[in-house]
């Protein structure tokens, strides 16, 4: 989780460095995304098992995103409205409302904080696909004829630009039900064979740079690259992190990954706002919103006790 918002933190940073490959991997840090929900899946399956009410599995998830959402979105979207002068005019409080409801995501594809309904919607999905998961030996095969039908999706001619950055969730469906399928080959502690970590390097590095290509001239298609690509990365990385000590500052980062991810971005605009040069920005930019973060989450164990 820690290096998946580290990705994340990237990509939204300013691209400083062009024609290198550090910009080519920042150009692809969208992948730790689909990273998010994949690990996000399998950690769900576990939460399933130890309780399996559905109510308190929601009332538990919800808990965990909306304090920390609601009070970066109030404050954001609140400076926002007066900003633009709409003050506490009816216009005003309903633009305000229709932000931080995310409204205007699902109905107009503004992709401010679009992880956040995503994944809220897809919780909605846990229980019955856990279900589903109980009752049958066919979850990958599912999950693949998934991928096949979105892919279809994707390739679609007929589609206006609100669907296409609808798209954009449905494209990470797949990953985060692999996600929840993967959860029980974890809890059985099913281990690969050695030479599987030749493979994962293989499919990884094939998947990295296809996208690179894919990014021009199918852009959708890369989401869905990305579940192979994000799938073979955490192999790779559980592989090395297995062999090495702690690494402290991973940790720390992926304690607060929901946090860092509501504040990069703002705290990018806030610095080019106050008219920074782009490479300040990209120094600024991560410290701030670490620091935020970290502040940020006393701030929501002290509400909640």
């Amino acid at each position: 989780m820690g290096i998946a918002i580290i990705l994340v933190v990237l990509f939204h940073a300013p691209h400083i460095f062009p024609d290198t490959f550090f910009n080519l991997v920042q150009s692809q840090g969208n992948l730790g995304v689909d990273i998010f929900f994949l690990i996000s899946g399998i950690g769900l399956f576990f939460s399933c098992t130890k309780n399996p009410d559905a109510c308190q599995f929601l009332k538990k998830r919800f808990l965990r995103i909306l304090p920390t959402y609601l009070i970066v979105a109030v404050a954001w979207h609140l400076y926002y409205c007066v900003y633009k002068e709409f003050h506490f005019s009816a216009e005003g409080i309903w633009q305000f409302l229709y932000r931080v409801t995310n409204l205007r995501f699902w109905f107009e594809g503004d992709l401010t904080d679009w992880y956040i309904p995503s994944i809220l919607a897809f919780y909605l999905l846990v229980p019955l696909f856990f279900a589903f998961l109980k009752t049958t030996k066919s979850q990958l095969a599912f999950v693949f004829l998934l991928i096949i039908v979105i892919l279809g999706l994707n390739l679609s001619p007929a589609r206006d630009m609100h669907i296409g950055r609808l798209l954009i969730v449905i494209n990470r469906l797949p990953i985060f039900l692999l996600g929840l399928t993967l959860g029980k080959f974890v809890q059985q502690k099913t281990v690969l064979p050695k030479y599987s970590v030749i493979f994962c390097l293989i499919i990884f590095l094939l998947c990295f740079f296809s996208n690179t290509i894919l990014q021009t001239d199918f852009y959708k298609i890369t989401y869905l690259v990305n579940i192979f690509t994000a799938l073979s990365f955490c192999l790779l990385m559980s592989f090395i992190l297995d062999r090495i000590k702690t690494v402290g500052i991973l940790s720390f980062c992926g304690s607060i990954t929901l946090e860092v991810y509501l504040l990069n971005e703002r705290c990018l605009q806030m610095c080019r706002i106050l008219h920074f040069n782009e490479t300040l920005c990209f120094v600024l930019m991560p410290v701030l919103s670490v620091a935020l973060a970290f502040l940020l989450s006393k701030i929501v164990k002290k509400i909640l006790g």
